[in-house]
């Protein structure tokens, strides 16, 4: 498992739209870009299982992995416990990070507490969890102007922070020893702000995101006898994502479009963030799992499951309103435009898929067997241009689609798309070698339908002007796909020593790109789709090893070899690669998140009532793409183009400490600790400016024109903070139990 330099996880080295979120059982990923619509706290999790490498064939709609979150169901005896942290970050140097050159204790607050217990009766039970988290973030900037233009008050300002809460609540009904119902209850919120490095010094012009998540659901565990067992289960999920800086789009504070409108290496003196953006995404879902020992060799489990979504989406950059002549009304008044211009998109869709399963585990004396297929059904309900070069219903190109009316056009524009279908057959071999020794082989097909985000977008307003414009959303596109190879030895090699080493391969296709120039009928103007054109392979080596000694000292040590090569790491990298006027994708090359070596170690010492944890990562250099330094590229002839990700940032180090001191008095139970993220506060590199492969140099400086008009110097510009990781941050808490 790796994370790029944007915070995505990456499971051997599929993109990080590939890994699926589950919640007992019941799916919560956010159809429109892969996240996770809930957050599930810490107090209110049994089990967290990661499932990766080549999955059984119950497991759909996703090519990496999967995690699934068990989530604890209440006792028969009431339990309590609450859990309070506050701290803040302390850099050793603010050349870099702005006021965190000294601790505040305040900075970052946790308060969590769950409830459990019977409600009358052992029959009927419940657990409550709940978290509210806030933090100032890590990245600040400087009050020196205000949007309209005027001097601020200097003071730092927070550009990084979040306020977030979490409510997980599960009510148990066991009506029988053979059958129980469960009813779980999942809600999230954050308010929050990423740091946008053009306000720095006009903090209050940068927007703020706001993201809401639930999904209620049900499920009844039926045993039928103590051979066979179903499962069935409903949830609804619902998941809203929004940023603005003002919530009424109309309110008078915003600033006319043109204060934006300065030259590069400039921080924003006035002006505020124009962009409005709204989506919620629906999830209504029925899943049925029947498992039975129908003898002492079969273990046989099928199932289905069927998911209806709902997309809403709204996206506009405000502009200045124009008179019914289209002449700018003075002075600026701001206005959202009509949903016939580009700059004003919406819409509503409605896709639904379906899944089947069957799986057999058959166990004889000197090896097992997992065999099992998957049908996928997907129907995105969309629909394509009947006519690619007219693409534009509002303002058509054509001389006879310009003649008819709007009704007319509708009937005429799009065209339905039909469903796809895939078979994923799975197998899984197992040789036990000794009796704690362990041979295993698994081959499987995956597919998994593209992230909603692809698949749609608001209807094609192609701009008259000349280039080539897009990328556009495709309900057409199929799933991608992914076969998948692995070998691993498994072996208890002591007591309190294991082994276990994994090698895998990846064949992926169909990753979704860009599609090649589309031309309309007017000379110069063009488009691009997404489609299906993009490969890669993954391949490595993953060996752990754990040991405990004396009951006191445990160490895991984890050591990866990925190759992750493919033609482009995200979906819209072959447009960009376009509009540079650079030639299409020929080969395979690493991807972003190629770290070709990682190391990760725990070591865990307990002694009387104290208990200490260190952790520490390495991982080698991620890839990026060099370009010429100054001096270094002489005469026209010299190609400005070099290899994608041919060479590396630098490596990256990490380490963390946790101490905690238990105490008991009377019935209560608890702990103070001691949590320091980045110990040694080490400023890892995640991005670099492309000439010198380095995060605080470029040979450019000297050549970058200097704006008399600028209130800052390039210099100043140049300092990205957010091209590191997080500083150190120290925590103290305390947790209690009863």
């Amino acid at each position: 498992v790796t994370k790029d330099a944007g915070g995505g996880l990456h499971i051997r080295g599929g993109r990080g739209s590939e890994v699926v979120y589950w919640v007992d059982g019941i799916p919560v990923t956010d159809g429109y870009d892969g996240s996770s619509i809930v957050e599930v706290d810490k107090n209110a999790i049994q089990e967290l299982q990661l499932v990766s490498g080549t999955f059984n064939a119950e497991y759909g709609q996703a090519m990496s992995g999967i995690i699934n979150i068990v989530t604890q169901t209440g006792g028969k005896n009431y339990h309590g416990s609450i859990d309070l942290s506050t701290g803040g970050y302390w850099a050793t140097s603010d050349d870099i990070m702005v006021g965190t050159d000294k601790y505040k204790p305040f900075t970052t607050q946790n308060f969590s507490g769950s409830i459990s217990g019977p409600i009358f009766t052992e029959k009927f039970r419940f657990h409550l969890s709940g978290r509210k988290y806030i933090s100032d973030g890590w990245l600040n900037g400087y009050n020196y102007f205000l949007p309209t233009g005027e001097p601020g008050d200097s003071s730092i300002a927070h550009m990084s922070w979040q306020d977030k809460y979490s409510v997980n609540g599960k009510l148990s009904f066991f009506l029988t020893p053979n059958v129980n119902l469960h009813f779980n209850t999942l809600l999230n919120g954050r308010d929050y702000q990423d740091y946008n490095h053009f306000f720095k010094w006009n903090p209050k012009g940068n927007l703020s995101r706001y993201d809401d998540g639930n999904n209620f659901s049900m499920t009844l565990n039926h045993t039928i006898n103590p051979r066979t067992f179903y499962t069935f289960k409903i949830s609804r999920s619902y998941s809203e994502y929004e940023h603005y800086l003002y919530e009424n789009p109309l309110d008078s504070r915003y600033v006319h479009p043109d204060s934006l409108s300065v030259p590069g290496y400039t921080f924003s003196t006035s002006g505020t963030d124009l962009g409005h953006f709204y989506r919620n995404s629906k999830t209504a879902l029925m899943k049925f799992d029947f498992t039975s020992q129908v003898n002492s060799k079969h273990l046989v489990k099928f199932g289905g499951e069927y998911r209806k979504h709902r997309l809403e989406l709204e996206d506009f950059s405000i502009q200045a309103k124009r008179d019914e002549f289209g002449v700018e009304i003075t002075p600026f008044i701001p206005d959202t435009m009509g949903l016939s211009t580009p700059s004003h998109g919406y819409y509503e869709k409605e896709p639904e898929e379906f899944s089947l399963y069957f799986q057999d585990k058959l166990e004889y004396e000197n090896f097992i067997v997992n065999i099992g297929l998957r049908f996928d059904y997907f129907n995105s309900n969309g629909k394509v241009l009947a006519d690619p070069e007219d693409p534009n219903i509002y303002y058509p190109f054509k001389k006879e689609h310009i003649n008819m009316t709007m009704q007319e056009r509708e009937n005429i524009w799009y065209k339905k798309v039909e469903p796809k279908t895939s078979l994923s057959p799975r197998l899984g071999l197992a040789f036990p070698i000794t009796d704690q020794g362990v041979i295993h082989f698994s081959y499987g097909h995956f597919f998994q339908i593209p992230s909603f985000q692809y698949l749609y977008s608001p209807v094609f307003k192609i701009p008259t002007t000349g280039g080539t414009h897009g990328p556009y959303g495709n309900p057409d596109l199929e799933p991608k796909r992914t076969v998948m190879y692995e070998l691993g030895l498994q072996q208890q090699i002591t007591t309190g020593l294991s082994l276990d080493v994994t090698m895998f391969y990846r064949d992926i296709r169909d990753w979704v790109s860009t599609s090649v120039p589309i031309q309309t009928t007017l000379p110069g103007v063009k488009y691009v789709i997404y489609r299906n054109r993009d490969y890669a392979n993954c391949r490595g080596v993953v060996l752990s090893i754990k040991e405990s000694l004396a009951n006191s000292l445990f160490l895991n040590l984890e050591y990866t070899y990925l190759v992750a090569e493919g033609s482009n790491s995200n979906p819209d990298q072959e447009f960009f690669s376009l509009l540079g006027n650079n030639e299409p994708t020929r080969q395979i090359t690493p991807l972003d998140w190629d770290q070709r070596h990682t190391l990760n170690g725990a070591m865990t010492y307990r002694w009387s009532n104290w208990n200490s944890t260190l952790t520490a990562r390495y991982g080698a250099g991620y890839p990026y793409t060099p370009s010429y330094g100054i001096s270094t590229r002489t005469g026209l002839s010299v190609d400005s183009a070099l290899p994608n990700n041919s060479r590396r940032k630098p490596s990256t180090i990490e380490v963390d400490l946790k101490i905690s001191r238990s105490f008991k008095f009377n019935k209560l139970t608890g702990s103070f600790y001691c949590n320091i993220n980045n110990l040694l506060d080490t400023r890892n590199a995640n991005n670099v400016f492309t000439d010198t492969g380095e995060s605080d140099y470029t040979t450019r400086i000297s050549t970058i024109g200097r704006d008399v008009h600028s209130k800052n110097t390039v210099e100043e510009f140049i300092v990205y903070p957010h091209w590191y990781s997080i500083p150190r941050e120290i925590l103290f808490g305390i947790k209690i139990s009863i």
